[in-house]
């Protein structure tokens, strides 16, 4: 059974990293990496080197991720068993990010700032010529038609994998506060209930945490000198035998390097769970 996995965590923790171990732990099954920012590429060089069954995709924009997933990584999984091989996403708020900036770009002429601020002025020059004490509305694309079209490219990347595709699929993304009790500004009550007792909530298409069957969360605890990482299952439906909620939190395990702060998340998390790091490869 291919499943899908949500790393989510603050900046430094290792996310991107986990990505590598697990490509790693997996030796025999192609892999495909959607590296939009080049962390990938770097942070594979402080373990010697992108895996030998590792692809790494390096897009611009959102028309090129939609390009390359086509022609390059459908045909490599398409036809394959359950369970063949995996799908990376580096940052996949990038991509929500990336979709509204080609949406801009291509419809708008310009970036995602840009036209925010050119709706803002003209929602002022309107609130005053109606002597308002200030716009009711201020959203940056022009209602349904737009965000329909930019959740679309989205849903066209990773929904597309995960629901379409038999590989298993990794992302990893980060993190912002929680909005409670801001009124039209709070969070979707099914992403509180989600996300509360872990204390934030993922950056990116909010539906991600409903479309990822695990999630997995990196926090940290201490001071810079002391601190430590602490590694979460905020949930996981992919293992029905193994109740999530009865797993408890973990100290993150610095691999023996030279370096600090490099951590396996993949191998403490399947270890909690009593799961192999590596899937089994279908027909061997």
């Amino acid at each position: 059974m291919s499943e899908s996995v949500l790393i989510v965590g603050g900046t430094n923790l290792g996310k991107t990293g986990t990505l590598r171990q697990i490509i790693a732990h997996n030796p025999d099954m192609p892999a495909h990496v959607f590296d939009g920012q080049n962390r990938f590429t770097e942070i594979c060089q402080f373990f010697g080197g992108v895996p030998d069954n590792c692809t790494v995709h390096k897009p611009q924009d959102v028309n090129e991720e939609l390009q390359i997933m086509r022609d390059e990584v459908t045909p490599v999984f398409k036809g394959e068993p359950d369970g063949f091989g995996i799908l990376a996403f580096d940052m996949i708020d990038d991509i929500w990010e990336s979709s509204q900036t080609y949406f801009s770009e291509q419809v708008y002429h310009d970036d995602p700032a840009e036209r925010m601020m050119k709706i803002r002025e003209k929602m002022q020059r309107e609130a005053e010529t109606k002597k308002l004490n200030r716009p009711k509305n201020q959203n940056q694309y022009e209602g349904f038609i737009d965000w329909t079209v930019i959740k679309q490219w989205h849903r066209s990347l990773v929904n597309r994998a995960i629901e379409s595709l038999p590989c298993h699929v990794i992302a990893t993304t980060a993190v912002r506060e929680l909005r409670k009790d801001a009124g039209s500004f709070s969070d979707d009550p099914r992403l509180l209930e989600t996300w509360e007792d872990w204390g934030a909530i993922p950056t990116g298409e909010k539906r991600n945490s409903f479309l990822f069957m695990t999630l997995l969360g990196m926090s940290i605890r201490g001071s810079k000198r002391s601190r430590k990482v602490l590694g979460s299952i905020v949930k996981d439906w992919s293992h029905s035998d193994v109740p999530f909620t009865q797993v408890p939190d973990w100290w993150m395990e610095e691999l023996d390097r030279d370096e600090n702060g490099v951590y396996d998340l993949w191998a403490q998390y399947r270890e909690a769970i009593g799961q192999p790091t590596a899937w089994p490869v279908p027909g061997a």
